[in-house]
């Protein structure tokens, strides 16, 4: 991962600790490596601006507009949650990095994405 990721992942579980998850293994394994998927994505600003102004739109102009290193972006939940699947992590941690930034009603999902808000 590149660090202002691994940075965000250490902020994202410093967070949840704080909020009271410190004994919450699976959860702040998943704070870590919520980003894990955007390491397939070569490390330029442009792209992480270009998907920050995406993120404002409805999903469906993000779909029509996210091309290449964009789209591998606007999947990174998807494609982290895979190579944590394949490295072997439970599929409590694999299924909080994937949905980290889908509607969640559970309180620790909830908690993943404001702790992700917030960094």
């Amino acid at each position: 991962m590149p660090p202002p990721d691994q940075l965000e992942g250490l902020r994202v579980a410093g967070t949840l600790r704080a909020w009271g998850f410190a004994g919450d293994r699976p959860l702040l394994l998943a704070g870590l490596l919520h980003d894990l998927g955007k390491s397939l994505v070569p490390p330029r600003a442009s792209y992480r601006m270009a998907m920050t102004a995406l993120e404002a739109l409805p999903p469906r102009a993000q779909r029509a507009l996210a091309r290449g290193p964009l789209e591998l972006l606007g999947r990174h939940a998807q494609l982290g949650a895979d190579m944590a699947l394949e490295a072997g992590l439970s599929r409590d941690v694999v299924g909080l990095i994937r949905d980290h930034h889908s509607p969640m009603g559970e309180a620790r999902g909830l908690a993943l994405q404001r702790a992700d808000a917030l960094h």
